[in-house]
């Protein structure tokens, strides 16, 4: 995961440190900056000024729902590139999406200026929750390289929270990751015995989802792609 103070030191030895309107930005303690990781065309169509508004849908409450002001920062990374620009929040709206009249209703409001394709408000159509980010002082940047790579489309960094992160005690997690049957749940409760601690499966909470959408006994296959659809989400 990318650093706050990586954050502010790049970009402000970035292009922008010629511009005293974003290097006042930067140093704002106040203001929060975001990680949006972009994917084409989105990314060009926002970098050509033709895609005004920048939308995150998602079925459950995640970032940046609720989490993004107006004034704040977002950084645009392109997906497994680099951070290519930025853009301060002019007004975000937060809306829930109840029913297929909502998920219309928004489409033909934003859909001019979200520039999204066909395949995509099907592929979101069962989306509950939508962030709409309308941006504003677009200013594109000498591509900057990011190490430490994150699969995440959003991150969201504060330095109150950053402190308070630093200060805290972290539990610890161990991960256990392998190929089907090579026996993970063992290897996991083994570990969970030793350390005193609790064992959870992904594949459960996975499967608990689906059973909420109606599907008791679902397939390998559903399991992996809704997982992929969290993993997308954030």
């Amino acid at each position: 995961m990318i650093s706050l103070e990586d954050f502010w030191s790049q970009l402000l030895q970035s292009d922008l440190q010629n511009s005293e309107y974003w290097k006042k930005k930067i140093l704002d303690t106040n203001c929060k900056i975001h990680l949006a990781l972009m994917v084409e065309p989105y990314l060009s169509l926002i970098l050509s000024g033709k895609k005004t508004i920048e939308s995150r849908f998602s079925t459950k409450r995640i970032i940046p729902y609720n989490k993004i002001s107006s004034g704040d920062i977002v950084v645009l990374k392109k997906s497994g590139g680099s951070l290519v620009a930025v853009f301060e929040v002019e007004t975000v709206v937060f809306k829930q999406i109840k029913s297929e009249n909502d998920f219309e209703i928004i489409r033909k409001d934003y859909g001019k200026e979200l520039c999204l394709e066909d395949e995509f408000w099907i592929r979101k159509k069962d989306a509950k929750y939508v962030t709409l980010i309308r941006i504003s002082h677009l200013q594109v940047i000498s591509p900057i390289v990011v190490n430490k790579a994150n699969r995440q489309s959003w991150l969201t960094y504060t330095r109150e929270c950053n402190e308070k992160t630093m200060n805290r005690k972290v539990a610890q997690v161990v991960c256990v990751a392998g190929k089907i049957a090579s026996g993970k749940t063992t290897v996991a409760s083994e570990l969970a015995t030793v350390m005193q601690g609790e064992q959870f499966s992904v594949s459960d909470y996975l499967k608990h989802c689906l059973k909420e959408r109606g599907i008791v006994n679902p397939s390998r296959t559903q399991l992996q792609d809704l997982g992929e659809s969290f993993i997308d989400e954030g």
